[in-house]
């Protein structure tokens, strides 16, 4: 099993450098494959990895950062990856039944919880890491934005209706199928349809893309240089503040894909065969076993 199965992010939703680094993490657990354990064993310098890719990190940043990676990975690995599992274990059989919208949306939040951990271990990262940023390392992670946004541009604004809703399409079809199994005919067309009646809006969300951008670099010019210990402690505050700032700024239209996204997961599952749910069932039950497996490994 390919990584181009690993769940994409909702294009809307654009994080601070530090939630990058986290969900990179959780990203990489969440494959359901043998190749999982090979993968997870190099997270550490994968997420140094991508992190320099936006920051340009110096010889020392990046040595540091591979010391904090390595702790943070045994960290997880040894108290995060049991509740995993855990989660997992008890929302499998649920997808053997129907599933309600409330449920969805439940089991949403669930998850985000057993996330937040994660990302609050970060948070001793961009502490120092924040501070340390040069003046030419800020232009570089604002060109790296700059970048980033022109191929958001590309493949989800400045195109037609018709293939933004195609582009949408193929992502949900690929997450579903790879849950369910190949899905039939009739099914797809059920997707699409549903897809039809989204409230997403690509002028929307890149707004909010471009504003969450905005902030963050505003907190983190505040953080940098710091040059004493009462800097470090404000930086601190900043990371905090950036970590906790997600939840804190969800807007009408966000709420509004959020409770759209449950609606959705709900809608699609109940359209499956039972065959495609104990599929489902089987594939929940690879990602159980094989966190407990690295869980174990350490």
């Amino acid at each position: 099993m390919s990584a181009n199965h690993v769940p994409l992010l909702p294009p809307h939703r654009r994080l601070s450098t530090a939630k990058i680094a986290a969900l990179a993490l959780l990203l990489v657990l969440l494959q359901a494959c043998s190749a999982v354990k090979v993968a997870y064993g190099q997270a550490p310098a994968l997420l140094s990895w991508q992190l320099d890719s936006y920051l340009d990190l110096s010889s020392l940043q990046k040595a540091r950062l591979a010391g904090d990676m390595d702790q943070l990975h045994a960290w997880h690995r040894k108290t995060q990856l049991p509740l995993y599992a855990e989660f997992l274990a008890k929302n499998r059989p649920r997808f053997a039944q129907d599933w309600s919208k409330a449920q969805a949306c439940t089991a949403f939040s669930e998850a985000k919880t057993q996330l937040q951990p994660a990302l609050d271990q970060l948070e001793s990262v961009g502490s120092w890491l924040l501070p340390d940023l040069s003046k030419k390392q800020l232009a570089y992670l604002e060109n790296k934005l700059a970048d980033s946004n022109a191929k958001w541009r590309d493949e989800w604004l400045d195109v037609s209706a018709e293939a933004l809703l195609k582009t949408r399409y193929k992502q949900l079809l690929s997450r579903s199928e790879f849950l369910y199994g190949d899905l039939a005919a009739e099914q797809k067309k059920a997707i699409r349809s549903l897809l039809e009646k989204s409230s997403f809006d690509a002028r929307k969300s890149y707004a909010l893309r471009i504003a969450r951008q905005t902030e963050f670099l505003e907190l983190v010019r505040q953080a940098s240089p710091a040059t004493a210990e009462a800097d470090r402690l404000k930086a601190q505050a900043l990371v905090q503040s950036l970590l906790a700032r997600d939840a804190q700024t969800t807007t009408p239209y966000q709420a509004d894909l959020r409770d759209e996204g449950c609606a959705l997961f709900a809608d699609i599952h109940n359209l499956t065969t039972p065959a495609q749910r104990l599929r489902a069932v089987s594939t929940l039950k690879a990602y159980e076993e094989d966190l407990l497996a690295l869980a174990v490994r350490g």
